[in-house]
């Protein structure tokens, strides 16, 4: 290997390397509700409906802030943060990106959707979705990003779900408590 080459990843590396502590100090300094002293510990989450591959364009991020897990997971621009909370007949999410209209899903581990809400392309923070069943204690959730159709009206069959350029799902999960 010559000098250019290795110039060349030496480069490749650094940029990387900014690029994700840069995403690890935006998200982490971003937590809607974090005060001074809390304790925060990093790691990354994959399920099978989501992948945290740097090279798929594509990452899952999860946060532990005094026993309650947050988790984001962002794609091509799309972001959705959601952590652990109380059942209910909503669920609330922390904080979502979303580049066009977008209907944010809650699906229970059978795969059932529970409930969506319509979200304007842009940034949200502490906004909900009401549920057409309640969220049990103990049960986990998916949290998912469909792109709208153009009739604003959910319909799970018609509407585009967000995907990673690899092909899986963008989503992320929570547990209800």
């Amino acid at each position: 290997m010559n000098t250019n080459s290795n110039t060349g990843v030496v480069i490749a590396v650094i940029v990387l390397l900014i690029v994700l502590v840069g995403g690890w100090f935006v998200t982490s300094h971003a937590r809607p509700g974090m005060v001074a002293g809390d304790e925060m510990t990093m790691g990354t989450t994959t399920s099978n409906t989501m992948n945290n591959s740097q090279t798929s364009g594509a990452s899952t991020m999860s946060t532990s802030t005094l026993g309650i897990s947050a988790q984001t997971t962002m794609a091509d621009g799309n972001a959705v943060t959601v952590a652990n909370q109380a059942a209910g007949a909503k669920v609330m999410i922390s904080a979502l990106t979303v580049s066009k209209l977008t209907w944010v899903t809650v699906r229970d581990s059978s795969g059932k959707t529970l409930g969506a809400a319509l979200f304007p392309m842009g940034t949200h923070t502490d906004v909900s979705v009401s549920l057409l069943r309640k969220t049990v204690a103990g049960q986990s959730y998916e949290v998912l990003l469909y792109f709208d159709n153009g009739q604003k009206s959910f319909n799970l069959k018609e509407e585009t779900l967000v995907e990673n350029p690899n092909g899986t799902v963008a989503g992320a999960t929570f547990n209800a408590q």
